[in-house]
This record gives C-alpha cells, sequence and structure tokens, in this order.
C-alpha cells in the first residue's frame, strides 16, 4: 500500500497552529486541543490520548505525565514499511518538505540536530515545536519546555552517576 501524506497546506497550517497554539500544558486541556484542531480522540486513560488527525487511528497522540499534558504529536505521513527503499526516499522527502514548509510558516529554527533521526526545533518560551524524521514516521511534536527541562536535568543527573 502507498503511504499517504497531508498536502503542502495542510503540513504548513499544521506547523504553525502548533507552534502558535497557547496552552496551559494541564490536562485539562486535553479535549480543547482535539476540538480545536478537529481530532478525533480515539483513545483515552491517564496516560493520554490517541487521536484520529486526518491520517487514521493513532495518527496523534496527546501525552500525560503526572497529570499534566506534556506532548501533542502529531503524523506527517502514514507509517512506512523501512525495508522498502522507495518509501525510505519517499520519507526523507517528505521531511525535507515539512521542514520548508515549516521554516516558511515560522522563521528559521532554534536548533537542527542532524544524525539518523533528525530534528529540527522551534522554541517558543512556553514550548518547543520538533520536526523528527524517525525509521518509519515523520512527526510534528510540541513540548512543554518546563516538561523538556525536567528532562534534561534527570539526563544530566544520570549522566553524572
Amino acid at each position: 500500500m502507498e503511504p499517504v501524506r497531508r498536502t503542502e497546506q495542510e503540513i504548513t497550517r499544521l506547523a504553525a497552529d502548533l507552534y502558535n497554539y497557547d496552552l496551559s500544558w494541564t490536562s485539562r486541556d486535553v479535549r480543547r486541543v482535539a476540538e480545536h484542531f478537529d481530532w478525533e480522540i480515539e483513545l483515552e486513560d491517564e496516560g493520554g490520548v490517541e487521536l484520529d488527525t486526518g491520517l487514521g487511528m493513532g495518527s496523534g497522540q496527546i501525552t500525560l505525565t503526572l497529570g499534566e499534558m506534556t506532548r501533542i504529536s502529531v503524523e506527517v505521513g502514514s507509517i512506512i514499511d523501512p525495508a522498502s527503499r522507495e518509501e525510505q526516499r519517499w520519507l526523507r522527502d517528505l521531511f525535507t518538505e515539512s521542514y520548508v514548509l515549516a521554516r516558511v510558516a515560522l522563521g528559521e529554527p532554534a536548533e537542527r540536530i542532524p544524525g539518523e533521526t533528525p530534528k529540527i526545533l522551534w522554541r517558543r518560551p512556553d514550548s518547543t515545536l520538533t520536526l523528527i524524521r524517525y525509521s518509519m514516521i515523520v512527526s510534528f511534536i510540541l513540548e512543554s519546555n518546563k516538561y523538556l527541562d525536567r528532562v534534561a536535568e534527570y539526563v544530566e543527573d544520570a549522566d553524572d552517576e
């Protein structure tokens, strides 16, 4: 089955809307976020929700950590077959195109992290939007900077041990 993806307009709008969306980052925001973006909640538990964001079930997630909303993840395209060279190329092209579209909408990113799982980050005072290419999917991830700071502190403490 051929992979599916969001249109250029949808990618641009998704990047801009996620980046500019103001959140309190409380669990009370979960339904408000889903309604704002017209996403359907498919599954819900104490760890968050699985969403249909227009690309099918599980194409988005809202993560809760200790009762706080910490992450919104939205797929840009469908999951690929990692054994298919053609689909790997398609995924790389989707990542590159998504970056160009997001850069036009948001300006230059704060950070680019190359590697096997490349990331491009745009930071705001309270949140960070990341475009990431995993081995089988491209996603936008919006995370609370408070949460990211706690994770960085935890990793730093673990490295010191």
